[in-house]
């Protein structure tokens, strides 16, 4: 019974990590997708002529 609870907090520390990981990637992309968004170096071109 003790390996198994654990193994449960194992698992309880990892998928904590794993959510905390994935906050910060979501956040990050929150921020400089804007930012690169209007401050690109190249600007892409929306609309083209042909």
């Amino acid at each position: 019974m003790q390996s198994l609870l654990a193994s449960h907090q194992h698992i309880e520390a990892f998928l904590l990590l794993a959510l905390r990981a994935c906050t910060w990637l979501v956040l990050m992309v929150a921020i400089f997708a804007p930012l690169e968004y209007f401050f690109a170096v190249r600007p892409a071109r929306r609309f083209h002529e042909d």
